[in-house]
Protein backbone atom coordinates (compact mmCIF):
# COMPACT_ATOMS: atom_id res chain seq x y z
CA UNK A 1 0.00 0.00 0.00
CA UNK A 2 1.32 3.49 -1.11
CA UNK A 3 -0.03 6.35 1.75
CA UNK A 4 -2.06 9.19 0.16
CA UNK A 5 -1.04 12.66 1.03
CA UNK A 6 -3.43 15.67 1.64
CA UNK A 7 -2.02 19.02 0.80
CA UNK A 8 -2.93 22.25 1.90
CA UNK A 9 -2.11 24.95 -0.48
CA UNK A 10 -2.42 28.62 -0.16
CA UNK A 11 -0.79 30.17 -3.12
CA UNK A 12 2.75 28.64 -3.14
CA UNK A 13 2.22 27.07 0.12
CA UNK A 14 1.90 23.44 0.91
CA UNK A 15 1.30 21.72 4.74
CA UNK A 16 1.61 18.38 4.35
CA UNK A 17 -0.39 15.91 6.80
CA UNK A 18 -1.31 12.06 7.34
CA UNK A 19 2.70 11.15 6.98
CA UNK A 20 3.75 9.99 10.41
CA UNK A 21 7.56 11.00 10.38
CA UNK A 22 8.62 10.62 14.09
CA UNK A 23 9.43 13.49 15.98
CA UNK A 24 11.88 16.46 14.55
CA UNK A 25 15.02 16.46 15.45
CA UNK A 26 17.05 20.03 16.00
CA UNK A 27 18.66 21.18 12.63
CA UNK A 28 22.19 20.37 12.21
CA UNK A 29 24.61 23.76 11.66
CA UNK A 30 25.08 24.79 8.19
CA UNK A 31 28.12 24.25 6.42
CA UNK A 32 30.29 27.13 4.97
CA UNK A 33 28.47 28.53 1.57
CA UNK A 34 30.63 28.01 -1.67
CA UNK A 35 32.72 30.30 -2.64
CA UNK A 36 32.83 30.07 -6.77
CA UNK A 37 29.46 30.51 -9.22
CA UNK A 38 29.77 27.18 -10.88
CA UNK A 39 29.62 26.55 -14.66
CA UNK A 40 27.03 24.88 -16.60
CA UNK A 41 27.40 23.67 -19.89
CA UNK A 42 24.93 23.34 -22.61
CA UNK A 43 24.63 20.08 -24.47
CA UNK A 44 22.00 18.48 -27.09
CA UNK A 45 20.22 21.29 -28.06
CA UNK A 46 17.40 20.04 -30.27
CA UNK A 47 15.09 23.10 -31.63
CA UNK A 48 14.32 26.48 -30.36
CA UNK A 49 16.14 26.69 -26.91
CA UNK A 50 16.75 30.41 -24.94
CA UNK A 51 18.44 31.51 -21.66
CA UNK A 52 17.00 34.57 -20.25
CA UNK A 53 19.04 36.47 -17.73
CA UNK A 54 17.24 37.34 -14.91
CA UNK A 55 19.21 40.58 -14.54
CA UNK A 56 19.24 42.17 -17.15
CA UNK A 57 16.27 40.25 -19.19
CA UNK A 58 18.06 39.48 -22.08
CA UNK A 59 17.46 36.63 -24.39
CA UNK A 60 19.91 34.73 -25.85
CA UNK A 61 19.58 31.64 -27.98
CA UNK A 62 21.59 28.59 -26.69
CA UNK A 63 23.23 25.95 -28.93
CA UNK A 64 25.80 23.22 -27.61
CA UNK A 65 28.77 23.94 -25.83
CA UNK A 66 27.87 27.21 -24.69
CA UNK A 67 28.83 28.00 -21.05
CA UNK A 68 26.28 29.77 -18.48
CA UNK A 69 25.43 30.85 -14.88
CA UNK A 70 23.07 30.67 -11.86
CA UNK A 71 20.73 33.46 -12.31
CA UNK A 72 19.73 32.46 -15.93
CA UNK A 73 16.19 31.13 -16.76
CA UNK A 74 16.55 28.11 -19.64
CA UNK A 75 13.60 28.13 -22.16
CA UNK A 76 11.99 25.96 -24.86
CA UNK A 77 9.88 25.63 -27.19
CA UNK A 78 7.55 23.25 -28.98
CA UNK A 79 9.38 19.73 -30.06
CA UNK A 80 12.65 21.67 -28.57
CA UNK A 81 14.92 20.25 -25.34
CA UNK A 82 18.40 20.64 -23.85
CA UNK A 83 21.03 19.08 -21.62
CA UNK A 84 22.54 20.99 -18.78
CA UNK A 85 25.84 19.48 -17.65
CA UNK A 86 26.97 20.94 -14.35
CA UNK A 87 30.60 21.13 -12.92
CA UNK A 88 30.19 18.89 -9.76
CA UNK A 89 28.67 16.08 -12.12
CA UNK A 90 24.84 16.61 -11.83
CA UNK A 91 23.08 16.71 -15.30
CA UNK A 92 19.13 17.86 -16.33
CA UNK A 93 17.26 17.28 -19.21
CA UNK A 94 14.86 19.61 -20.06
CA UNK A 95 11.72 18.79 -22.18
CA UNK A 96 9.37 20.86 -24.84
CA UNK A 97 7.68 23.82 -23.56
CA UNK A 98 9.42 24.40 -20.13
CA UNK A 99 10.75 26.73 -18.10
CA UNK A 100 13.77 26.24 -15.46
CA UNK A 101 15.28 28.88 -13.33
CA UNK A 102 18.84 28.49 -12.08
CA UNK A 103 18.41 30.60 -8.97
CA UNK A 104 22.32 28.95 -7.59
CA UNK A 105 24.59 27.07 -8.25
CA UNK A 106 28.18 27.64 -6.11
CA UNK A 107 30.69 25.68 -5.60
CA UNK A 108 34.06 25.52 -4.03
CA UNK A 109 37.42 25.87 -6.31
CA UNK A 110 38.77 22.68 -7.62
CA UNK A 111 42.22 22.02 -7.86
CA UNK A 112 41.90 20.26 -11.38
CA UNK A 113 42.84 21.88 -14.36
CA UNK A 114 40.67 20.29 -16.05
CA UNK A 115 38.08 18.30 -14.67
CA UNK A 116 36.29 15.87 -16.71
CA UNK A 117 32.84 14.51 -16.30
CA UNK A 118 33.59 10.79 -17.53
CA UNK A 119 33.44 8.34 -15.30
CA UNK A 120 32.88 10.61 -12.15
CA UNK A 121 31.37 9.15 -9.05
CA UNK A 122 30.92 11.63 -6.87
CA UNK A 123 31.30 15.68 -7.12
CA UNK A 124 34.84 16.37 -5.96
CA UNK A 125 34.04 19.74 -3.83
CA UNK A 126 31.08 20.95 -1.77
CA UNK A 127 28.25 22.83 -3.84
CA UNK A 128 24.71 24.32 -3.52
CA UNK A 129 22.01 23.96 -6.33
CA UNK A 130 19.03 25.26 -6.38
CA UNK A 131 16.56 25.36 -9.29
CA UNK A 132 12.97 26.41 -10.06
CA UNK A 133 10.77 24.23 -12.63
CA UNK A 134 8.19 26.74 -13.37
CA UNK A 135 6.31 24.36 -16.60
CA UNK A 136 7.49 21.56 -18.12
CA UNK A 137 9.45 18.32 -17.58
CA UNK A 138 12.74 18.01 -15.71
CA UNK A 139 14.58 14.56 -15.67
CA UNK A 140 17.84 14.66 -13.88
CA UNK A 141 21.03 12.69 -12.46
CA UNK A 142 22.54 13.98 -9.79
CA UNK A 143 26.24 12.30 -9.06
CA UNK A 144 26.68 11.33 -5.14
CA UNK A 145 26.88 14.47 -3.23
CA UNK A 146 29.63 15.78 -1.38
CA UNK A 147 28.65 15.41 2.53
CA UNK A 148 28.52 19.26 2.81
CA UNK A 149 26.35 19.89 -0.60
CA UNK A 150 23.25 20.50 -1.22
CA UNK A 151 20.38 19.58 -4.46
CA UNK A 152 16.80 21.04 -4.34
CA UNK A 153 14.62 21.19 -7.01
CA UNK A 154 11.56 23.66 -6.40
CA UNK A 155 8.17 23.48 -8.23
CA UNK A 156 4.96 25.42 -7.44
CA UNK A 157 3.87 23.05 -4.56
CA UNK A 158 7.04 22.24 -2.37
CA UNK A 159 11.23 21.48 -2.68
CA UNK A 160 12.32 17.91 -3.44
CA UNK A 161 15.98 17.43 -1.68
CA UNK A 162 18.36 15.32 -3.53
CA UNK A 163 21.65 13.70 -2.81
CA UNK A 164 22.36 11.46 -5.76
CA UNK A 165 19.68 9.16 -8.21
CA UNK A 166 17.90 10.12 -11.14
CA UNK A 167 14.69 11.51 -10.76
CA UNK A 168 12.11 13.05 -12.95
CA UNK A 169 9.43 15.63 -11.95
CA UNK A 170 6.35 17.34 -14.46
CA UNK A 171 4.42 20.27 -13.71
CA UNK A 172 1.61 21.27 -16.24
CA UNK A 173 0.07 24.60 -15.13
CA UNK A 174 -3.51 25.51 -16.43
CA UNK A 175 -5.10 28.34 -17.33
CA UNK A 176 -6.96 28.80 -14.03
CA UNK A 177 -3.85 28.96 -12.20
CA UNK A 178 -3.62 25.80 -10.88
CA UNK A 179 -1.87 22.34 -12.78
CA UNK A 180 -1.02 19.08 -12.52
CA UNK A 181 2.28 17.49 -10.48
CA UNK A 182 4.35 14.53 -10.50
CA UNK A 183 7.71 13.18 -9.39
CA UNK A 184 9.62 9.93 -9.89
CA UNK A 185 13.19 8.28 -8.91
CA UNK A 186 14.88 5.52 -10.15
CA UNK A 187 17.13 4.60 -6.99
CA UNK A 188 18.10 6.07 -3.48
CA UNK A 189 15.13 8.17 -2.37
CA UNK A 190 14.10 12.24 -2.72
CA UNK A 191 12.39 14.18 -0.18
CA UNK A 192 9.40 16.58 -1.19
CA UNK A 193 9.06 19.15 1.58
CA UNK A 194 6.13 21.50 1.96
CA UNK A 195 7.41 25.24 3.20
CA UNK A 196 6.20 23.91 6.70
CA UNK A 197 9.14 21.39 6.91
CA UNK A 198 7.04 18.35 6.64
CA UNK A 199 8.99 15.72 4.71
CA UNK A 200 7.62 12.93 2.60
CA UNK A 201 9.79 10.54 1.26
CA UNK A 202 9.65 9.08 -2.35
CA UNK A 203 11.16 6.14 -2.54
CA UNK A 204 12.27 4.23 -5.69
CA UNK A 205 10.31 3.25 -8.75
CA UNK A 206 7.73 5.15 -6.82
CA UNK A 207 6.07 7.65 -8.61
CA UNK A 208 3.89 11.37 -6.68
CA UNK A 209 0.89 12.69 -8.61
CA UNK A 210 -1.46 15.04 -7.75
CA UNK A 211 -3.20 18.62 -8.86
CA UNK A 212 -2.59 21.90 -7.24
CA UNK A 213 -5.77 23.55 -7.16
CA UNK A 214 -5.80 27.41 -8.30
CA UNK A 215 -6.16 30.61 -5.21
CA UNK A 216 -5.63 27.57 -2.24
CA UNK A 217 -7.44 24.65 -1.39
CA UNK A 218 -7.20 21.14 -0.59
CA UNK A 219 -5.57 18.62 -3.62
CA UNK A 220 -5.04 15.13 -3.26
CA UNK A 221 -1.68 13.75 -4.44
CA UNK A 222 -1.16 9.93 -4.61
CA UNK A 223 1.73 7.46 -4.90
CA UNK A 224 1.89 4.47 -6.65
CA UNK A 225 4.34 2.32 -8.54
CA UNK A 226 5.80 3.91 -10.83
CA UNK A 227 4.48 3.33 -14.96
CA UNK A 228 6.45 1.74 -17.65
CA UNK A 229 6.15 5.06 -19.42
CA UNK A 230 7.63 6.86 -16.99
CA UNK A 231 10.31 4.33 -16.23
CA UNK A 232 11.10 4.52 -20.01
CA UNK A 233 11.01 8.19 -20.04
CA UNK A 234 13.69 8.58 -17.45
CA UNK A 235 15.68 5.85 -18.57
CA UNK A 236 16.18 7.39 -22.21
CA UNK A 237 16.96 10.76 -20.96
CA UNK A 238 19.55 9.10 -18.66
CA UNK A 239 21.36 7.16 -20.87
CA UNK A 240 20.98 10.86 -23.15
CA UNK A 241 22.54 12.67 -19.75
CA UNK A 242 25.17 10.27 -19.59
CA UNK A 243 26.60 10.16 -23.25
CA UNK A 244 26.45 14.35 -23.21
CA UNK A 245 28.35 14.11 -19.71
CA UNK A 246 31.21 11.98 -21.09
CA UNK A 247 32.53 14.69 -23.48
CA UNK A 248 32.20 17.58 -20.82
CA UNK A 249 35.49 19.23 -19.38
CA UNK A 250 35.61 21.76 -17.30
CA UNK A 251 38.69 24.38 -17.06
CA UNK A 252 39.01 26.17 -13.49
CA UNK A 253 38.85 29.42 -15.37
CA UNK A 254 35.24 28.63 -16.38
CA UNK A 255 34.31 29.57 -12.56
CA UNK A 256 34.41 32.37 -10.78
CA UNK A 257 34.60 33.88 -7.34
CA UNK A 258 31.16 34.77 -6.08
CA UNK A 259 32.70 38.12 -4.44
CA UNK A 260 33.06 39.22 -8.33
CA UNK A 261 30.58 40.43 -11.11
CA UNK A 262 28.29 37.58 -11.88
CA UNK A 263 30.03 35.98 -14.73
CA UNK A 264 27.96 36.11 -18.91
CA UNK A 265 26.85 33.53 -20.29
CA UNK A 266 29.91 32.54 -23.06
CA UNK A 267 29.36 31.57 -26.73
CA UNK A 268 31.43 29.48 -28.80
CA UNK A 269 31.39 30.39 -32.19
CA UNK A 270 31.41 27.32 -33.45
CA UNK A 271 28.70 26.39 -31.79
CA UNK A 272 25.57 24.37 -33.14
CA UNK A 273 22.20 22.76 -32.55
CA UNK A 274 21.38 18.72 -32.79
CA UNK A 275 19.14 17.75 -36.06
CA UNK A 276 17.75 14.90 -35.26
CA UNK A 277 15.23 14.89 -32.21
CA UNK A 278 16.14 11.99 -30.26
CA UNK A 279 13.14 12.10 -27.76
CA UNK A 280 11.02 10.43 -30.89
CA UNK A 281 12.87 7.38 -29.80
CA UNK A 282 10.98 7.07 -26.60
CA UNK A 283 7.47 5.96 -28.34
CA UNK A 284 9.51 2.78 -29.38
CA UNK A 285 11.59 2.10 -26.90
CA UNK A 286 7.86 2.28 -24.75
CA UNK A 287 6.04 -0.02 -27.41
CA UNK A 288 9.36 -2.47 -26.78
CA UNK A 289 8.71 -2.58 -23.07
CA UNK A 290 5.27 -3.43 -23.29
CA UNK A 291 5.88 -6.15 -25.49
CA UNK A 292 8.72 -7.44 -23.20
CA UNK A 293 6.06 -7.60 -20.43
CA UNK A 294 3.26 -9.22 -22.46
CA UNK A 295 5.72 -11.95 -23.46
CA UNK A 296 6.85 -12.49 -19.95
CA UNK A 297 5.91 -15.53 -18.56
CA UNK A 298 3.19 -14.71 -15.73
CA UNK A 299 4.23 -16.43 -11.87
CA UNK A 300 1.70 -19.41 -11.30
CA UNK A 301 -1.24 -18.71 -8.55
CA UNK A 302 -0.38 -19.53 -4.85
CA UNK A 303 -1.65 -23.19 -3.84
CA UNK A 304 -4.62 -22.80 -1.46
CA UNK A 305 -4.06 -24.38 1.85
CA UNK A 306 -6.06 -27.21 2.29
Amino acid sequence: MYPKILVLLGGLTATIFAVDLGAQTAAAPSPPRPTNFGAIKAACVIGDVSAVNQETQEVVPLHNDDLLFQHYAIKTSANSSIVLVFSNGSTVRLGASAELVIHEFLQDPFAESGLAMNGLKQEPVPSSTKLRLERGELTGHVTKLHRDSTYNVEIPCGVAGIRGTTFRHVYRPNANGGGLFSAATSEGTVVFTGPDGKEVPVPADVELSGRVRPRGGFAMFDTNPISPRTATIMEHHAKVMVQQAQRVVFRKTDVGSAKGPKPALKRDPQAKRETVDDTKDIEKEFQDREKALRAAPKAAPAKKKK
